[in-house]
């Protein structure tokens, strides 16, 4: 029925045809207006209230990637396994031709050697203000890296080889010792960049 009377207007009244028509579309588009602003009120309201708490969530998730990072440095200034063998207790620490040896065999200068640039960066982000920091830092950025892709190859040769044999010298290859003789070459590469440190203080 509806069908005929329009078919009626249209033959008859084009013009009021073509009003009605553009009447029903603005009051179909006042519609669909009404409904986005309901939507996007609502939307607001969300976030509002989720805003606040992702950042406070995000404060919090900081706070403990600080705690968790200044307790592995703790951990790490802590490790006072001192092996005569792989270290030189020169001024400062140095290693040996064993700890050099060492430091080669399992691939660990070619990888710091490899990712130096991204390594020497992470380490320019921790609070350095002395060369005992730097020491101390480079173990903990390699332990970091530890879960790494790059560090895949090293993590396969302790495997493979859990000591390290050496004439009458058995050495375990434990993430502590690997730590502590890559560090030690980590630290020269970025004393290499900032010399200053070397000195600073005596």
């Amino acid at each position: 029925m509806w069908s005929l009377i329009w078919k009626w207007i249209g033959d008859n009244y084009p013009a009021l045809l073509i009003i009605a028509v553009i009447a029903w579309l603005s009051w179909k588009a006042r519609g669909i207006f009404h409904r986005f602003e309901k939507t996007e009120a609502e939307c607001k309201k969300i976030e509002d209230t989720v805003a606040p708490r992702l950042t406070s969530i995000d404060k919090t998730l900081n706070s403990i990637d600080k705690s968790f990072h200044a307790l592995i440095t703790f951990l790490v200034t802590k490790h006072t396994d001192f092996n005569v063998n792989l270290y030189k207790s020169n001024s400062p620490m140095q290693l040996t031709d064993l700890g050099n040896e060492i430091l080669n065999a399992i691939g660990g200068k070619k990888y710091i050697d490899d990712n130096a640039a991204s390594l020497i960066q992470k380490l320019s982000k921790e609070t350095i203000k002395s060369a005992l920091d730097v020491e101390n830092y480079a173990k903990v950025i390699l332990i970091q890296e530890y879960n790494s892709d790059a560090f895949t190859a090293i993590k396969n040769y302790i495997y493979q080889n859990p000591v390290y044999k050496k004439d009458a010298l058995n050495v375990s290859l434990d993430v502590a010792t690997i730590s502590n003789i890559m560090g030690l070459y980590l630290r020269d590469k970025y004393f290499e960049i900032h010399p200053e440190l070397i000195n600073a203080g005596s």
